[in-house]
């Protein structure tokens, strides 16, 4: 199980706390209240730390702003604790950036002039930390609590209420209430494109959000489609290589690596990296996470040295920035479990998934889904060395805490059952195999639609099952949903399509259907040689390119 880090949700999270920050350091201002110079002075050095990346220094200067103040119960203070508390959480540190916030709303509750906007932003900087734990329905509570209060307060129509819906709309998506997330989309959408226009920086943020949806509802087409709109804004804009394309270039990389365009979605990824290594707002989080994302592609193609380099790499920003006990380190000590299993380096590879396990279990708790995702490995891992027993008991423990976090119907529950059924294929236990492959492809069809990559997977999963307990007539339908799925979502020259042929030509040569085999077989071979001919010429263009001809996984 791959770990990849979408950026879309950092990106959008970040953008209301700032949206909102900047609102009420306008009405602050009109109000007139009192603000000590050399508070103030130290509250922009504090700022130009935070923007260059240097978050415990940023965090020392803005305790010293706020003991500077002459007075602690003001809005200047409230703003200060924010702030604080961003710090505190860029270091990775939620239980301390959490206190902060709730210290900014207690001052806010303390004034006698309302500080909505204020109170608004808390609520917001709270969810982004309920986001971070996994604590989702939690996220979205305060986000709507935060909503609320700006539509209250005749801000509903504003940049910043466009944004809250945004952000509601990830809270919902991550608890697998797909539709509902696009209608927040939708209406953050049109608020955005009300009050700012149609080529605006929030509106490029808020479709890269939308895009994230398509990335996890399997649609890669409409992804791709997405963010290239919001980078065709974001140029525009001309607003240089910013953060923000890095984020849009990595989202839209990741779509085009689902859709087995390997070799344009390193181009994008090594490109956004580029533009990350060179941002002043520094490595942590988001050069960690493009790193990730390339070693995550790296492996996929069986490019593991540079893979683990990579991951390396991103965990030695993670340490030194924020420490090892936080979430982004447990991702990347996962992913380098993978490699090192990749490797056939067993023992390296438990190891990893154990010290990922141990930061999980001690910062996030056994119920988050981080460690379901690092159970799922180590799960695999027993399998593969024979121990099936074991798998099996692990892969049970991560659909548990999954069903619990996410409720039985979510996509990523299907994935653990997915992963629970293929262990007991493996243990000969068909009809066990074909009762959950048949509850994971309804959970996704549902969730997804039926022309799926992941569907198309799980009906490939089903034929297998069908074949093995000789129900030839099922297994037959099965290959053919899998087949037109495919073609569907991919295009009916992917090259994952071939095998699925082949094993197709092979049943319906059992069944003495000689005919359509050879049809099967010819056009498994079609696409063999197109893609063959397709990765010479990459070759050819750029000779410093692996030789190796890019796999599709599925």
């Amino acid at each position: 199980m791959r770990s990849l880090c979408y950026s879309a949700v950092t990106n959008l999270l970040q953008f209301l706390g700032l949206a909102i920050l900047a609102v009420v350091s306008v009405c602050e201002s009109a109000v007139g209240f009192e603000i000590d110079q050399h508070g103030t002075s130290l509250e922009v050095e504090a700022l130009k730390s935070f923007e260059a990346g240097s978050y415990a220094d940023a965090a020392g200067l803005f305790r010293k702003a706020l003991a500077a103040l002459p007075e602690q119960e003001t809005a200047e203070a409230a703003v200060l604790w924010r702030q604080l508390g961003e710090s505190e959480q860029e270091q990775g540190d939620l239980a301390t950036a959490e206190k902060d916030y709730r210290e900014a709303m207690a001052v806010s509750a303390k004034l006698q002039t309302p500080q909505y906007l204020g109170t608004a932003a808390c609520l917001n900087d709270l969810a982004t930390v309920a986001h971070a734990r996994g604590q989702f329905a939690d996220a979205e509570k305060l986000l709507r609590e935060s909503y609320a209060l700006l539509e209250k307060n005749q801000l509903a129509a504003s940049a910043i209420a466009g944004a809250a819906l945004s952000n509601l709309g990830m809270a919902v998506e991550k608890q697998g209430r797909y539709e509902e997330a696009g209608q927040f989309y939708d209406r953050a959408l049109s608020v955005i494109r009300e009050s700012t226009g149609e080529r605006s920086r929030e509106l490029a943020k808020v479709i890269s959000n939308s895009a994230f949806l398509s990335l996890e509802t399997g649609k890669y087409v409409e992804a791709v489609e997405k963010n290239q709109r919001a980078l065709a804004i974001e140029k525009f804009l001309q607003l240089g290589e910013t953060q923000e394309m890095a984020f849009t270039l990595n989202n839209l990389a990741l779509a085009k690596f689902e859709l087995g365009q390997s070799s344009e979605a390193e181009a994008l990824l090594i490109k956004a990296l580029a533009i990350e290594k060179k941002s002043p707002a520094g490595p942590y989080p988001s050069l960690s996470e493009a790193l990730n994302n390339l070693a995550v592609l790296e492996r996929e193609e069986g490019k593991l040295d540079a893979a683990r380099q990579h991951e390396m790499e991103a965990l030695e920003i993670i340490e030194k920035h924020a420490g090892k006990e936080n979430a982004l380190a447990v991702t990347i000590l996962n992913n380098l479990g993978l490699v090192a299993s990749g490797q056939k380096d067993f023992k390296e590879a438990r190891t990893l998934y154990e010290q990922a396990a141990g930061i999980c279990l001690r910062t996030l708790g056994p119920a988050h889904p981080d460690y379901a995702t690092v159970l799922s490995n180590i799960a695999s891992l027993a399998g593969r060395q024979g121990h099936h027993k074991k798998a099996e008991e692990l892969y049970r423990r991560v659909v548990e805490i999954d069903e619990y976090r996410f409720g039985a119907a979510h996509p990523k529950v299907a994935t653990d059952l997915g992963n629970l059924a293929a262990q007991l294929f493996y243990e000969k236990k068909y009809s066990d195999a074909d009762y959950l492959f048949s509850r994971v492809e309804g959970i996704q069809e549902k969730a997804l639609g039926t022309n799926n990559l992941q569907v198309a997977r799980t009906w490939h999963n089903l034929a297998l099952v069908k074949l093995a307990s000789k129900q030839m007539e099922q297994a037959d339908d099965a290959y053919a949903r899998a087949i037109h799925s495919l073609e569907a979502c991919s295009g009916k020259q992917n090259s994952g399509l071939a095998p699925w042929l082949h094993e197709y030509a092979q049943l319906l040569k059992k069944e003495h259907r000689f005919g359509e085999a050879e049809q099967a077989e010819t056009r498994a071979l079609g696409i063999e040689v197109r893609n063959t001919l397709k990765a010479a010429r990459l070759e050819n263009k750029d000779q410093s390119t692996s030789a190796r001809k890019p796999e599709n996984k599925s």
